[in-house]
């Protein structure tokens, strides 16, 4: 009989809730065009930039779910 040796999940990786961190941050940053801000301009991101976060962060969502 042969016993399977299996990974135990121990929840997300460091990396992947870092990620998750960085694309929350980055959605809360101030849009381009933004005039009465107090974040410097060069914090400023466009919408495509967002965008990639946020799918960023849809993706990180989900495999954090499905462990």
């Amino acid at each position: 009989m042969r016993i399977k040796n299996r990974a135990v999940s121990s929840g997300p990786s460091l990396l992947t809730v870092f990620l998750g961190v960085v694309c929350i941050a980055a959605l809360m940053l101030p849009t381009l065009g933004d005039v009465e801000s107090l974040v410097p301009l060069y914090l400023h991101l466009s919408v495509n930039q967002k965008l990639v976060a946020a799918y960023i962060l849809g993706l990180i969502t989900m495999a954090i779910l499905r462990t």
